[in-house]
């Protein structure tokens, strides 16, 4: 009655096991009972591929990202074969960028953490490195071989995996309160790292960490050019 048409993708579970419709008949019924209803324009499918762990190797996680892109495609390929219309084929994430823009039939890549990158992800793909950092310092240094810092949980989101020491070799952060981070030292390190002194710490998962802050401060060549709001700072959900 009002005129609106509303644009409509629907989502694949490409491996994720997260959300999106199984693959295959459900989903083109589903795409088939959406292009006709009124109001509703189906515009073309999505789906999220699972990313990499730690551990994995990056040869088979790529061979399995590319079946699980190819899943996406293949109900494109069967909604189309049932006469729909598909104009839109969105994959994500960021581990699997490269790949998904060399497979015909994807027209758009969902990368979140493309732009910044985070240490999980830096394995898999070595030509990015990591742009947001966390500026740390050093608040205590009670015994030889430890410095502790002021940016614990709360400041880094620890949970997945540790963030990096960057630039001191023989220091890893290896333990995390609500507000306290806590960096051994080896070697040279126990020098490196004292009372009143900045430390880089390089996110594990970034998504986990960035909400936590107000602002991104981007800097060139060590000199502060902006400050970049974050929307998403304090929404958990």
């Amino acid at each position: 009655e009002s005129g609106v048409e509303l644009r409509v993708m629907v989502e694949i579970d490409a491996g994720m096991g997260r959300c999106g419709i199984s693959p295959g008949i459900e989903a083109v019924a589903l795409s088939q009972r959406i292009s006709g209803l009124p109001g509703l324009k189906l515009q073309g499918i999505m789906g999220s591929v699972p990313g990499p762990k730690g551990d994995d190797d990056p040869a088979l996680h790529q061979a399995k990202t590319k079946t699980n892109l190819q899943i996406v495609l293949d109900n494109k390929e069967a909604m189309e074969q049932s006469g729909l219309s598909i104009e839109v084929v969105s994959v994500g994430g960021a581990h699997c960028y490269a790949l998904a823009i060399q497979m015909p039939g994807v027209t758009e890549v969902r990368a979140g953490r493309y732009p910044l990158m985070d240490h999980r992800l830096k394995s898999f793909l070595p030509e990015l490195n990591p742009a947001a950092k966390i500026l740390a310092s050093v608040i205590s240094h009670p015994i030889d071989g430890m410095a502790v810092l002021d940016a614990g949980h709360k400041a880094t989101a620890p949970d997945q995996g540790r963030p990096v020491l960057e630039g001191i070799e023989g220091g890893d952060a290896t333990r995390f309160s609500a507000e306290h981070g806590i960096v051994e030292l080896e070697g040279d390190a126990q020098n490196k790292l004292n009372t009143g002194d900045k430390a880089w710490l390089i996110p594990y998962e970034l998504g986990d960490s960035v909400n936590q802050y107000d602002y991104f401060r981007a800097t060139r060549n060590g000199k502060l050019e902006g400050l970049w709001p974050i929307s998403a700072r304090g929404r958990l959900a």
